[in-house]
């Protein structure tokens, strides 16, 4: 959440609560990555919020470059790798398995292009009007924003092509909500996406119910 520090912090708290709710409806271990997204989700939106106190002190540059980073790295270098590889472990179709490994193997170059780029080129964060902003140079260009739409495919991909139809349909909303955000909120778009957090929570939670009660023994009628 890019709004203010108690929203980033009330959304962590939400998706913890909703990390709890799910870590105890798992009943397979595979599904443990998959459930565990929300809960990296509420340590992103934590280190924003801790950005926006961070920035508004001005007092602890060291600080806040590791929050900023820690918040970058989960955006662009975690994402990529751990989406694919968590829904990956889930699926059961052959032809959306190898989609998704195909996105995995995209996502592994990506992360491993932007860890490269972090460290060599950096990046620096403020605050401008009631929103954070990540300026990550070259990403303002025509090729930035091809990026960002190779970005986007190989977070989503996995999403839509599941065989879980929440799990689809939680996809096309984050791609329309990430659309609008970057439309109406193109310099802020790094840091509203994940305002969307929520919604990915909410459908893990629901498919990890589901993949429950379809798996549960049926009790014989006495």
């Amino acid at each position: 959440m890019c709004f203010s520090a108690r929203m980033s912090f009330l959304a962590a708290g939400l998706l913890v609560s909703i990390a709890i709710a799910t870590y105890r409806k798992i009943r397979q271990f595979n599904e443990i990555p998959f459930a565990s997204i929300s809960l990296a989700f509420a340590i992103q939106q934590a280190l924003e919020g801790a950005l926006w106190l961070l920035l508004a002190q001005g007092t602890h540059p060291g600080l806040t470059a590791l929050c900023m980073y820690g918040f970058l790295g989960f955006a662009v270098v975690f994402w990529p790798v751990f989406i694919p590889f968590a829904l990956i472990l889930i699926e059961h179709h052959p032809l959306r398995r190898a989609i998704m490994g195909f996105c995995l193997i995209m996502g592994s170059a990506w992360s491993l292009a932007s860890l490269w780029y972090l460290i060599h080129v950096g990046a620096t964060v403020q605050i401008q009007s009631h929103h954070i902003a990540y300026t990550l140079p070259g990403f303002e260009s025509i090729t930035g924003l091809q990026l960002l739409i190779l970005y986007s495919c190989i977070v989503l991909t996995p999403f839509l092509v599941s065989s879980d139809f929440v799990l689809r349909l939680a996809g096309c909303l984050i791609g329309v909500s990430c659309l609008i955000s970057y439309l109406v909120w193109y310099y802020y778009f790094t840091s509203i996406w994940c305002f969307f957090a929520a919604i990915i929570s909410l459908a893990i939670y629901a498919v990890i119910i589901h993949r429950n009660q379809s798996t549960r023994p049926k009790q014989n009628a006495s």
